[in-house]
């Protein structure tokens, strides 16, 4: 029987210790952990919509892609306007990448409940053209 809190437990432990020996850790393999990591979030979005609901949809990439542009946009041209030129303090800069993630997330759900509104009643092929339509867009 699967225990989603000691994945939960693990995954919370190796996160940590990346970012604590991060300093450490060469810049390749930390560019290959971080890619792994959005990786496996991905995967596991597609399983909770594909695996528990049955649903066909290839629209995750799509919406993953509209939260990080947000994301990153509001990291580079908000975030050196509010810090300042010195770059702030790492409290501010915790705060701005909070913010920054927030948005990204909350820009993904507008996307997704945009695409998700007009297609409810589809199941099935045509739910899936209508995801793989907006994952292309």
């Amino acid at each position: 029987m699967p225990r989603p809190h000691l994945y939960l437990l693990i995954g919370l432990l190796a996160a940590y210790g990346v970012s604590h020996f991060s300093d450490r850790i060469d810049p390749y393999h930390l560019d290959i952990l971080i890619g792994v990591g959005i990786n496996i979030i991905l995967a596991v979005s597609l399983n909770l919509v594909n695996g528990y609901t049955g649903q066909f949809s290839l629209g995750h990439a799509g919406v993953m892609s509209v939260g990080a542009y947000l994301a990153a946009a509001v990291s580079l041209f908000i975030g050196p306007r509010l810090l300042g030129e010195e770059g702030g303090t790492v409290f501010q800069q915790g705060l701005m990448f909070l913010a920054a993630l927030t948005a990204g997330g909350l820009g993904a759900a507008l996307a997704g409940l945009a695409v998700g509104i007009p297609s409810l009643r589809l199941k099935g092929d045509y739910l899936a053209l209508v995801t793989l339509g907006f994952g292309e867009i």
